[in-house]
């Protein structure tokens, strides 16, 4: 007979659930990922300083009814997501469907939970590619700005592009492989 032991729960205050940065150690690995140097918009961020573009789409702005090509900017090719993670369906269908009227790559990193509904509703017949890393990443935390080791879940990198494909193309990858060049 098998012992099986509940995942570590969350110690995270509800009101801080949705506010947590993006490591380097995952923006290098997404860019590599994706063959580019930089991504053009940041869906998500909540300042310039946050913003792992050029251009950012504020809270202020809605990401989930504004235009991720931002607008009267001209080359917006890459779009970084991480979204409230409370909101990913919503950032999920708002990915997709600004990949295809823009013709863009839109990177999300989200929970990697592909036994969900969520995910088979979202993610499964929607992504071009599902990139699995090899271990957890850690976030930054928005108030101190320090990164947060033991995070309790395994993020992916969901890429969404105007190619259209029957089933997403999941790939394993070495978390860390990009700064390791």
């Amino acid at each position: 007979m098998s012992h099986v032991t509940a995942g570590k729960k969350s110690e995270t205050p509800v009101n801080k659930k949705d506010f947590w940065n993006t490591s380097e150690l995952a923006i290098n690995d997404a860019l590599a990922l994706c063959g580019i140097d930089r991504f053009d918009v940041d869906a998500c961020a909540t300042s310039e300083q946050e913003s792992k573009a050029k251009n950012f789409i504020s809270p202020d702005e809605d990401a989930i009814s504004s235009e991720w090509n931002c607008g009267v900017l001209s080359g917006v090719k890459t779009v970084w997501c991480n979204p409230p993670f409370s909101q990913k369906e919503l950032f999920l269908k708002r990915a997709k469907e600004q990949s295809e009227k823009h013709n863009l790559t839109v990177c999300c990193m989200i929970p990697f939970e592909p036994c969900t509904k969520w995910w088979r509703e979202f993610v499964s017949d929607k992504a071009t590619f599902v990139y699995v890393p090899s271990g957890r990443y850690n976030f930054i935390d928005d108030e101190t700005k320090k990164e947060v080791k033991g995070v309790n879940f395994c993020s992916c990198f969901v890429v969404f592009t105007p190619i259209y494909t029957k089933e997403a193309v999941m790939i394993n990858f070495d978390r860390g492989f990009a700064s390791k060049k």
